[in-house]
């Protein structure tokens, strides 16, 4: 029986659930909390989200009965913006949904559209870029913390110059 792990990672807390691929039946469930935090600016490590993942991961295989590399696949929501690298720690706190972060980047969009134009980026991306979308939170990075845009390159070992 193929097995798949649905992954939702909250503000809150993060949720693995283990479903049969074939029929969709659920066979385990495992959740875990993340740090609390309070608006307007309300950020998160990601390591801590790391740690709910493995936790909530170990939960939802022991009420399965099942070992985590029996898993065939994965799905999770879109995730936030996090500046890491495989072999380093991530370069800031990232920003939920809950809080001011989610808006900070509405310059950014307005000039990402006003330079390339709406329609541009409707038939290249099917959208038009918001503060919520992942270009524009890269574009407020590049804008107010370039270190942190290019840390990961850095400290992978992977620099790009130019």
């Amino acid at each position: 029986m193929p097995l798949v792990a649905g992954i939702d990672s909250s503000t809150q807390s993060c949720t693995v659930e283990l479903r049969d691929a074939d029929d969709g039946a659920l066979l385990g469930t495992g959740r875990a909390p993340h740090p609390v935090t309070h608006p307007p600016l309300s950020e998160q490590d990601p390591a801590a989200w790391w740690h709910a993942l493995a936790t909530a991961l170990a939960l939802a295989c022991r009420d399965a009965g099942v070992r985590p590399g029996s898993i065939d696949s994965r799905e999770r929501g879109p995730p936030s913006v996090t500046a890491w690298s495989p072999s380093t720690p991530p370069a800031r706190s990232c920003g939920l949904p809950n809080c001011g972060t989610t808006r900070r980047p509405q310059p950014q969009a307005a000039g990402l559209v006003a330079r390339y134009g709406a329609r541009n980026w409707v038939r290249a991306t099917g959208l038009t870029p918001t503060a919520a979308l992942t270009v524009t939170k890269l574009a407020w990075l590049a804008e107010h913390e370039p270190g942190n845009l290019r840390a990961p390159h850095h400290r992978a070992g992977t620099a790009r110059t130019g």
